[in-house]
Order: C-alpha cells, then structure tokens, then sequence
C-alpha cells in the first residue's frame, strides 16, 4: 500500500500596487532607523567597561565612568508644592457695632487694605468723659497749687517770727525801775551811815544819828532785795510767755507744714490723675483708628462672621484670611 503524503498549503497573497509597496518600505526603513539612533543613545549613556587600574577592580571602573558622566547640578522635573500659611483672624478690637463690610468671600486684598469700619460709640461717650475729667483735675491742681503758694508764704513769715523772738525775756520796764529806786534808797543809807561813822571816829558825839543811818541801811537793803525779787520774778513771768508764745507760733507752723503736706498730695495726686486721663485720653484716640479694620498681609477672604448692624464684643473673631504667597502674589 502506498503512503499518501499531505501536500503543503500555500497561501497566495495579492501583492498589491507598486505605490503600496513603496510606502510600506519607506515605514519600514524609519522604523529601524529610529531604533538604531535610540538603541545609540542607550549605549552612549550606559557606563563603558574599561580596563581597570593597577590594584582595581572592574567595577570600580565602572563607578568611576558613570561619576564622570554624572550632571552636575540636579534640576528640578517640576515645581514644589508652597507651604501653607495659618488663617489669619481678623477680631474686634473693642464692643461695638459693625457699621461697613468693604470685602467678601473671595476677594483678595493686599496690606493694608480696608476690610470693615467698626462704629466704637461706647469709646467716644470714654473719650468725652475723659476731657472733662482732664478739666477738672487741671483746674483743681491750679487751686492747690495757690494754696501751697499762700501756705508757703505764710510758713516763712512764722518761722521768721520764730527766729527774731529771744530765748529769755528782758526785766519788765516797771521792775527795772522799782529795783533802781530801792537801790538809790539803799545807797543814800550807805552814804549817811559812812558820814556818821567818819564824824564819830573824829571824836564828835553822833551817836543817834549814826544808830538812825545803820537803821535806814537795813530797810533799804531790805526793799532793795524785794524790788529785785518782784523784778526777777516778772522777768521769769516774761520769759515764760515768751516761751509759751514762741511754742505757739512753732505750733502754728509746724500745723501749717503739715497741712502743705496734705495739699501737696492732693496735689500731686490730682496730677496723677490728670496724667492717667490723658494716657487714657491718648489710647482711646488712638484707638480710634483702628475702628476701621484693615488687611495686615496680601490675602484672600475665605470666612465672613458679621454683616453691618451687627453686635460684637471684644476678641469677636469678624473676618477670617488666608495669607497668600508672596511668590505668588507676584504672578
């Protein structure tokens, strides 16, 4: 029996246009010409092998080439991502009302810019307040300093008093003259007493008149002391007033020092309180300025927690702002 072989099937392709064939070539030809160029590249880029030093390895080599073909510098594919910022809060800076909203939700507002007006009528009615006070205190501080002006001349002119005045009085003008009078008495007696005694010592009997004269002496002696005794005694009657009058007037100056004391407190407290009225005065003024709220940074509105006519307590937070980037505030 003879062994049928199957025969091979052969497929039969239509070859087409010869412009067909020209384009497909032509496909063809760039296809391996790109791959060769990109397959060159590859090569170019890869690490060569090269002979290695004395003492080294091939793969030290290798590290070498490709180090040596390293850039340089890194440049960045793409930009980084900025860091984001903290909200800033914008909160009110006293009670009061909020009177115009110049932003909303969206906007972007640069330093400085205007956000809201505040209407503070509860800092004003302080303001007011505080002028009148500031009056007050200047013309009371004008009347106590005439006082301590008045006082001062007063104080002076005691103390003066005080100086010219003696420590120990002068005998009164009427002792004085009382003692002077028992003394003439006294020393007429004396005299008549020694005359007599010189006529009896020459042998002339005046016996009764000398007796008469010694007589006389005792009772003048004896006035002449109690003159000087009442004398002494009024003296110290006058030192004693006057000891007891400058008491007084020392009395009535150190009371009128300590009442100067007392007004120069009052006076440096009115002071005091003047100048703590025109600090206040000075921070309610200034305050005033910050009625109308602005942007402390270039920034985009991103919450609104009042609109005008609303009430707010100090530290309310208003506005809230998202600071924007100064790298992108430029574009």
């Amino acid at each position: 029996m003879r062994t049928l072989r199957p025969r091979p099937v052969v497929t039969t392709v239509p070859l087409g246009s010869r412009r067909v064939w020209s384009w497909a070539i032509s496909i063809t030809v760039t296809g391996v010409v790109a791959s060769a160029t990109l397959a060159q590249q590859q090569v170019s880029a890869a690490p060569a092998v090269v002979a290695s030093p004395p003492g080294g390895s091939a793969l030290d080599a290798i590290e070498t080439r490709a180090e040596r073909a390293r850039p340089a510098d890194r440049l960045p594919t793409h930009a980084e991502p900025l860091p984001r910022t903290a909200p800033l809060s914008i909160s009110a800076p006293t009670n009061g009302i909020v009177d115009l909203l110049f932003v909303r939700i969206g906007d972007r507002v640069e330093a400085g810019q205007a956000l809201l007006m505040f209407d503070d009528r509860q800092g004003a009615n302080a303001a007011s307040q505080l002028r009148v006070e500031i009056a007050s205190a200047r013309q009371q501080a004008v009347e106590l300093q005439s006082s301590l002006t008045a006082l001062d001349a007063t104080i002076a002119a005691a103390a003066a008093q005080v100086t010219q005045q003696a420590v120990e009085a002068e005998t009164p003008p009427e002792a004085a003259q009382a003692v002077a009078r028992a003394q003439s008495v006294y020393n007429q007696a004396v005299a008549r007493e020694r005359r007599a005694a010189a006529l009896e010592a020459h042998g002339i009997a005046i016996t009764q008149e000398l007796e008469a004269a010694q007589v006389d002496i005792r009772t003048a002696a004896e006035a002449l002391a109690l003159a000087r005794h009442e004398a002494d005694a009024k003296k110290a009657l006058a030192s004693a007033q006057l000891l007891d009058a400058r008491s007084q007037v020392e009395s009535a100056v150190a009371a009128k020092r300590d009442e100067r004391a007392q007004i120069a407190a009052e006076l440096e407290a009115t002071r005091q309180k003047q100048r703590e009225a025109e600090s206040a005065l000075a921070e309610a003024t200034a305050d005033s300025a910050h009625l109308v709220l602005r942007a402390p940074a270039p920034a985009i509105v991103t919450e609104m927690a009042v609109q005008p006519g609303d009430r707010a307590v100090t530290g309310t937070p208003l506005l809230t702002l998202e600071r924007v980037h100064e790298d992108t505030s430029r574009h």
